[in-house]
């Protein structure tokens, strides 16, 4: 466990209404920096979006 990890283990993952829950702001961005991180390697399951893109040219 990091120092940081120390710190910040007492803050909850990211929720809308931390700051009526009295959390203060720096407390706020860790917790979704937290948030951000776990989804970020989150495995994806899903297939990457395919675009198809068709044009046709005419001349006069």
């Amino acid at each position: 466990m990091s120092l940081s990890d120390y710190y910040t283990r007492q803050i909850p993952e990211y929720y809308p209404t931390m700051y009526q829950d009295g959390f203060t702001p720096t407390q706020i961005m860790v917790a979704l920096r937290k948030k951000m991180y776990k989804e970020l390697l989150a495995p994806k399951d899903k297939q990457p979006n395919e675009v198809k893109i068709t044009s046709e040219v005419t001349i006069k």
